[in-house]
């Protein structure tokens, strides 16, 4: 009898260790804490700049409904569309904040968008949540509602590095590139008569300060056209910096300039830095 009291002692003491090596276990690393207590936080993230472009950078503000007594690193994820290549980032936001800015590039190589762009082809959402400090039994997740990018193919000619060197420069799209060709002007001072989709320049920074308007001359235009769509990219000298104006010209006809962006170029007479402002289309 005692044999057999002391076999079901030894086997609850077995027990006792392995529920204890198991708890222990869950201690280490991140998610595991002392408890299995998850509370999932539903974040937000929004950009300024819902239509981009790709291999340009995104300026998201990312926003969560509590904040902590230490730091908390979030992770991003950005993902195209085709799934192909996915962007993933951490990013700090401050004890006792509930909201942080960042910039989170966006891939290379989406297919051609055309004029109308790739809706929804690149996406981001939180993933991840990790705090400085631990809070003792509750391990936090997070999610959100993905933030979705229309993109396209191109927003500034791939200029060689150095060519551009702080400069203001312009792309022009427009609809139907095949069958109608439009040439770019500046005001009479630079043109672009490429013959392709796209028309671009770098603008002289050596021009007089004043206002300026970037027009097209409708070169070539498909019969019965009728109304002609178009869209500017206005970068500005930081090159991280854009603009989309977009606009239609009404009746479009052959052999004529239509007037599409107005800017004013000023100087400071101190540190002679060019900017530009007053950008509308017109």
């Amino acid at each position: 009898m005692k044999k057999i009291i002391f076999t079901l002692t030894s086997l609850l003491i077995i027990v006792l260790v392995i529920t204890s090596c198991t708890e222990e276990e869950n201690l280490i690393g991140y998610p595991y804490q002392q408890e299995n207590v998850f509370e999932n936080i539903v974040g937000t993230v929004t950009t300024p700049t819902p239509v981009n472009g790709e291999g340009w950078n995104l300026d998201i503000t990312i926003t969560i409904p509590k904040s902590f007594t230490s730091k908390a690193t979030l992770e991003v994820t950005g993902t195209l569309k085709t799934g192909v290549q996915s962007i993933i980032d951490t990013i700090t936001i401050p004890a006792g904040s509930t909201t942080v800015d960042a910039v989170l590039p966006i891939p290379t190589d989406a297919p051609d968008s055309g004029f109308t762009g790739i809706p929804d082809f690149f996406s981001v959402e939180l993933t991840g949540l990790l705090l400085e400090e631990l809070e003792p039994g509750i391990n936090y997740t997070i999610s959100s509602e993905p933030l979705n990018v229309l993109l396209y193919d191109a927003i500034q000619y791939p200029y060689g590095d150095g060519v551009v060197d702080g400069r203001m420069t312009y792309l022009i799209d427009w609809e139907n590139p095949s069958v109608n060709d439009l040439d770019a002007f500046v005001s009479d001072l630079e043109d672009s008569g490429t013959g392709d989709r796209y028309e671009f320049d770098i603008f002289d920074d050596t021009h007089p300060d004043g206002t300026y308007t970037i027009d097209v001359y409708t070169y070539s235009i498909m019969e019965n056209q009728g109304d002609l769509p178009w869209r500017v990219f206005f970068v500005y000298p930081d090159q991280t910096t854009f603009e989309i104006f977009e606009g239609t010209i009404t009746g479009v006809t052959q052999d004529e300039f239509y007037p599409l962006v107005e800017f004013t170029k000023t100087t400071d007479p101190e540190t002679q830095e060019v900017t530009y402002s007053n950008v509308t289309a017109l």
